[in-house]
Order: structure tokens, then C-alpha cells, then sequence
């Protein structure tokens, strides 16, 4: 079975598109290790990583979809960087295609007045970072008052705010006819007593007291029916 020629020049644009991808993927990860982290200038990699850090910031947890997008964002750019400087090297701008990202680092000295573009660009960042600040309080204010609102919702629909008023109100002192209901209750249970008192008065006489006494009584009855009957 014979290949045909154009099945050989995709199978060799193939296997060089994914070797180039190799040794591209390879080379990024080498710059990237090499290349200073910090410059005053912000040359080379110094100004994708900040903006990294501030995407990264922006992002909420949890949200995987933010984390990659910033991820994303600065691979574009650190690969902008690469390119640019290969196309400075082409073009004589510079003596090696990586001399805008691998150099020596400069850092600010105190002792030495900021220049314009130095100014500048602090500025600028210091004016990033003050926006950042104002939006994440903005932000917590924003919570703060939707927590306030439901709290004030929940207590003005809470059912046992008005029964505790309505126990309140029912714990208030009794009224006039409570009060003389209840001395008629006490007058009651006095004349009871006094009742009990009598009956255990009665019943602590003698016995023989009792039946002489009824026996009086009897002959008085008996002599007053006879004088009726004469």
C-alpha cells in the first residue's frame, strides 16, 4: 500500500507542531524558573505576575472557573513577553531574544530620588490597589446590611415576641373584682372555721351532760302537750 504524498505532509506537520509545543512548554517553564521575580522597573515577567496576583485576589473561594481564567491570562502574557523579545532580537533591538526577561535585576534605592516614570508607575499601582480595597469594602458593607435586614425581619416576624407580651400583660396585678372575689373566698372559708369550731365545741361536752340536758327538755314538752289537753 503506497502513502500518498499529501498523508506525509500532514503526518509532518503534525508530529512538528507537536514538538514544537514540547520544546516551547519546556523552554517556558525554564524562563520562568530563571527570570527575577522582582524588578524596579517591572520588566519581563515582574508585570505578569502582579497582575496574577491582583486576578487572584478578585476571585472568590471556590470559584475554580476565576482561578483558571487568571491562570489563562497570564500564560497570554508571559507569552506575549517571549515572543517580544524574540522579535526585538530579530529586529537588533536587543543582543539575545531573552534579554528583556533574563537580566539583572534592579531594586530601589532609598537614597536616590524617584525618577518621573518610577513615580508613575507606583502611583498607578498604588491607585489599583485603593480601588481593590474600596470594592471588597463595598462588598462587606453590602453583606453586612443584607444580614441587618433579614435579623430585622426575623425579629419583627418572631410569633414569641407577642406571646412574651401577651404573658407580660397577663402577669399585670389582678383587678378589683379578683380582689374582692377573693375576700369573699376568705370571709367563706372563715365562716367555716367558725362553723368547725362550734361543731368541735359540741362534740368536746360530756357525754352525760348532753343526755341530761335533753331529758329536760323532754319532761318541759311533755307537761306543756298535758296542759293543752286539760
Amino acid at each position: 500500500m503506497k502513502i500518498n504524498t499529501a498523508d506525509k505532509f500532514f503526518k509532518w506537520l503534525y508530529v512538528s507542531f507537536l514538538a514544537i509545543l514540547v520544546i516551547y512548554v519546556i523552554y517556558f517553564m525554564i524562563v520562568l524558573v530563571l527570570s527575577p521575580k522582582n524588578d524596579f522597573k517591572n520588566r519581563g515577567f515582574v508585570a505578569c505576575t502582579k497582575e496574577l496576583v491582583m486576578n487572584l485576589g478578585e476571585c472568590e473561594s471556590g470559584q475554580i472557573g476565576c482561578v483558571l481564567g487568571s491562570f489563562y491570562d497570564d500564560t497570554k502574557c508571559n507569552s506575549k513577553v517571549i515572543f517580544k523579545g524574540f522579535a526585538n532580537w530579530l529586529k537588533g533591538k536587543q543582543s539575545a531574544p531573552w534579554s528583556n526577561y533574563i537580566f539583572e535585576p534592579e531594586f530601589q534605592n532609598m537614597s536616590e530620588p524617584l525618577s518621573s516614570e518610577g513615580m508613575k508607575e507606583d502611583m498607578h499601582q498604588i491607585e489599583l490597589d485603593r480601588k481593590f480595597m474600596l470594592e471588597k469594602e463595598n462588598e462587606l458593607e453590602k453583606i453586612k446590611n443584607k444580614e441587618l435586614k433579614v435579623q430585622e425581619s426575623v425579629i419583627i416576624s418572631d410569633p414569641e415576641s407577642e406571646v412574651e407580651s401577651e404573658n407580660d400583660l397577663e402577669s399585670e396585678p389582678e383587678d378589683e373584682t379578683d380582689f374582692e372575689q377573693n375576700i369573699d373566698d376568705e370571709s367563706a372559708i372563715g365562716e367555716i372555721s367558725h362553723g368547725d369550731e362550734k361543731a368541735q365545741k359540741i362534740e368536746s361536752l360530756p357525754v352525760k351532760k348532753i343526755k341530761a340536758d335533753s331529758g329536760k327538755i323532754a319532761e318541759k314538752a311533755k307537761k306543756e302537750v298535758l296542759k293543752q289537753e286539760k
